[in-house]
């Protein structure tokens, strides 16, 4: 399975939040999937972090290294996701989570989130 992690459910791997069900927990830990991070994600934790309304255990450049750790690939913003947001849904405003589902859609990826919204949009989401 290709995986895409919306940026709720990196940032708990990474700190291993008790919030993280067991379900994603073993989803991550199984190497015969493939786990992407949207750049997105970096995105938004850089600019939450810089305002101050994000604070972690972990800098930025320990979350991207941590990703590593977990094989998870960066997924870059394609033209493909780009030209989705223009015909997506307006369930959800948030720009950060447009983006995610975008490029879920346009690379068939199936996004681990705690956020229920998610499930408006023609994309598979497992929690």
């Amino acid at each position: 399975m290709k995986i895409l992690l919306d940026t709720n459910a990196l940032l708990w791997i990474i700190e291993n939040n008790a919030n993280l069900t067991q379900r994603v927990r073993k989803i991550v830990a199984d190497d015969t999937h493939s786990i992407f991070i949207s750049v997105v994600s970096l995105w938004e934790i850089a600019i939450k972090m810089s305002i101050g309304k994000l604070e972690l255990a972990h800098t930025l450049d320990e979350i991207i290294e941590k990703i590593g750790d977990h094989n998870a690939v960066i997924l870059p913003i394609g033209l493909d996701a780009i030209r989705k947001i223009r015909t997506l849904s307006f369930h959800h405003r948030d720009p950060f989570d447009r983006l995610i589902i975008a490029q879920a859609q346009a690379q068939n990826l199936t996004i681990i989130t705690s956020d229920a919204v998610f499930k408006s949009y023609e994309v598979k989401v497992l929690w």
